[in-house]
């Protein structure tokens, strides 16, 4: 208990030792940054985002309710996909990018699709994470890219949707990747790197139209970004070739099912929210 304090205060020692290691860091890390440039450009990002994953899997162990707020509201649907048929079915509402990612992780455990949307949700986070130094990298200095990385991972936001079952973490990840990947492109300048950059840009964003309809809007953001970055019409197609690839297995599915490759239902979230109050009773 410290003192004139009259109630005891339990994280006190640790963050008595994240002072204690920070102000070391503050001492000796320019010192060590100059001798090993590596340490501060991998090594220390992949320790920080290892130690926000290990833990946000030990903090999601006390998540146990499927129930809101802890769980997408609609992650029944995604848990009724059982089958790699109905992970690949026309969904008006959900493309199969999440309830695929879930048939994948259900295996680990026992087929349980809450355990396994915990998994997917802390690596997704981590995902993010890596993205995000990745942008932060292609932008400044190694030095500030990983404060950016260490304030994100602090972030109030990103932890709680690293807890949070459902797609948005997942989404998130493959945005912030495509976005990452387009803007290490612009540079790197033209050549063989920028192109596969773009392609790989192209290939998150399609990912992301897989885990959300509103994916499909990086496709024409990014075809305008390369062509207001003057980039070459080769980088351009490269980058809507990949998405186009990546978002290809929605697209048959669609066609194939329901006779529209861009087929959804979203007018009727739009209808419930400006008619309905956003309550399903009064569909």
């Amino acid at each position: 208990q410290p003192p004139l304090y009259p109630h005891p205060l339990r994280a006190l020692p640790l963050w008595a030792v994240g002072a204690l290691a920070a102000a070391l860091a503050l001492r000796d890390g320019p010192a060590l940054a100059a001798r090993w440039p590596r340490l501060v450009s991998a090594a220390a990002p992949a320790a920080v985002i290892g130690a926000w994953l290990a833990a946000t899997l030990l903090l999601a162990q006390g998540h146990v309710t499927l129930s809101r707020p802890g769980v997408e509201n609609d992650f029944r649907v995604f848990a009724t996909r059982e089958s790699l048929g109905q992970v690949f079915s026309a969904d008006g509402f959900y493309n199969l990018g999440y309830p695929l990612l879930l048939w994948l992780a259900r295996p680990l455990f026992a087929g349980n699709a809450f355990l396994a949307g915990r998994l997917v949700a802390a690596l997704s986070g981590a995902a993010l994470l890596g993205a995000g130094y990745w942008l932060a990298r292609s932008l400044a200095p190694s030095g500030p890219a990983l404060a950016a990385l260490v304030a994100l991972a602090l972030s109030g936001l990103v932890a709680q949707y690293g807890l949070y079952v459902g797609s948005d973490m997942p989404f998130a990840a493959c945005l912030a990747a495509c976005a990452a990947a387009l803007v290490a492109a612009g540079r790197g300048g033209a050549g063989r790197r920028a192109l596969l950059l773009c392609a790989a840009a192209g290939l998150f964003g399609g990912l992301a139209f897989l885990m959300r309809h509103l994916g499909l809007v990086l496709l024409p953001w990014g075809l305008a970004a390369l062509l207001l970055g003057r980039a070459g019409p080769r980088a351009t197609a490269a980058y809507a070739a990949a998405f186009l690839l990546a978002m290809a297995p929605q697209v048959v599915v669609n066609v194939a099912q329901a006779g529209d490759p861009l087929y959804n239902q979203q007018a009727k979230n739009i209808w419930l929210a400006v008619y309905g109050g956003t309550d399903w009773g009064r569909w």
